[in-house]
């Protein structure tokens, strides 16, 4: 006789797995003083389990054949029984198997379908039409296009001028204002490197998820039905315009802003991995140097803008919003905040005051803002993917802020 190390390191078992099967009934070793040991009835009894566990029986079918077989001292001496239970067995093995079969053509269908979207690249450019909706900052007059290239009636490539010199560059479909820069471009690379992207996928929880979720799921709800112009500010998260889409599925212009030419260009070639029903614009460059007319957007977003003028150290400047907004229409605002003695705060690459609520509110009423509606969207600790000055430990305060113009 062996000891249950012996016996389940023999069958490549843990010894667990043995005393599961022994508290199943399945396995009858001998014990003494506490001690199970194995003998040659014991060395039967798992061939027979590990057989049937080959069969794909369950545990609840092994208990009812083997305690059948203890009764009639012999499997053999009952064929009907038996030949029953295989009849049966194999039965469930083949549906099991048929609906194995239907996801195996399920999933093979769908990377079909994912197969020839990469083939397929959608390019965006700037829609023709929505050029009579710009005009010169400086002047207040309608541009001329001055193009080179127009594909599907959007353009690529060319200039909006104006009389008065006023010029803007359209370069693989963006609109390129005076003020562009290339701030970030390291980041950026990281990002295309997939080096940060595969760390800040690695640490999305459930949580995480949900999280922003509640955070789409309220900003949505102020997009009235006959809205069609729609601007994020300092764009850098995809995620909230696929979210708007798949739930819209509305024809709108949605412009998407960024001051840094590399920042809305990457974005650009991660959006044009999807095919949108909304119309996505692209731009960037100096916000006040862009050619929207006054009071010209229904709604305007800014879900990681605050968060990335704060985390590298640029002011926000709310009054740039309020000249396009319509009036009495929202700009809704998501930014963070910590708690006064947090580690975050001590570090010498941030102003602490910017993650202050009261004087991050101050910004907007200098700007002529009221608030409408301030939402808890929740709070973490661990958060350096999505916010790269923060110390984990720290409560990151995450907020929704709807102001009225």
């Amino acid at each position: 006789m062996i000891k249950i190390g012996e016996f389940s390191k023999k069958y490549d078992l843990t010894p667990d797995t043995v005393r599961y099967y022994i508290s199943e009934g399945l396995l009858i070793p001998k014990k003494i003083h506490n001690q199970y040991y194995f003998d040659e009835k014991s060395e039967i009894q798992i061939k027979e389990i590990l057989e049937l566990k080959k069969l794909k029986f369950t545990i609840s079918e092994m208990k009812k054949l083997i305690s059948f077989n203890r009764i009639n001292e012999i499997l053999s001496d009952d064929q009907i029984y038996l030949d029953d239970f295989l009849v049966q067995k194999e039965k469930e093995l083949n549906e099991e198997k048929e609906k194995i079969e239907n996801a195996l053509k399920v999933i093979k269908e769908k990377k079909k379908q994912m197969s020839s979207l990469k083939k397929k690249k959608f390019k965006y450019g700037v829609p023709v039409n929505v050029i009579n909706n710009f005009y010169c900052p400086t002047c207040k007059k309608t541009l001329k296009i001055n193009t080179s290239q127009i594909i599907d009636s959007s353009i690529f490539d060319g200039f909006l001028e104006c009389e008065c010199g006023y010029k803007v560059e359209i370069s693989e479909g963006i609109i390129k204002a005076p003020g562009f820069d290339n701030f970030g471009v390291d980041r950026i690379k990281e990002y295309d490197e997939n080096t940060k992207l595969k760390k800040y996928n690695s640490e999305i929880t459930p949580y995480f998820s949900a999280f922003f979720k509640k955070l789409y799921e309220y900003n949505i709800n102020y997009v009235k039905d006959d809205y069609n112009e729609i601007l994020e500010f300092e764009y850098g998260d995809i995620n909230f315009l696929k979210y708007f889409d798949d739930n819209k599925k509305k024809k709108v212009n949605y412009y998407l802003y960024n001051k840094s030419y590399p920042a809305i260009s990457f974005v650009k070639k991660k959006i044009e991995k999807s095919e949108l029903v909304l119309n996505p614009i692209f731009m960037c460059g100096d916000f006040d140097a862009l050619p929207f007319r006054d009071n010209f957007f229904d709604i305007i977003f800014d879900i990681t803008g605050s968060i990335n003028y704060l985390s590298f150290l640029r002011e926000p400047n709310f009054s740039e919003y309020n000249r396009v907004l319509k009036d009495e229409h929202y700009c809704i605002i998501h930014s963070l905040f910590y708690d006064e003695w947090a580690q975050t705060l001590k570090s010498k690459k941030i102003n602490p005051n910017y993650y202050k609520l009261e004087y991050f509110k101050d910004f907007f009423f200098k700007s002529k803002f009221n608030l409408f509606k301030q939402y808890d969207i929740g709070s973490m600790k661990k958060a350096s993917s999505y916010v790269t000055v923060h110390v984990d430990g720290d409560e990151v305060y995450f907020k929704n802020f709807v102001f009225k113009k």
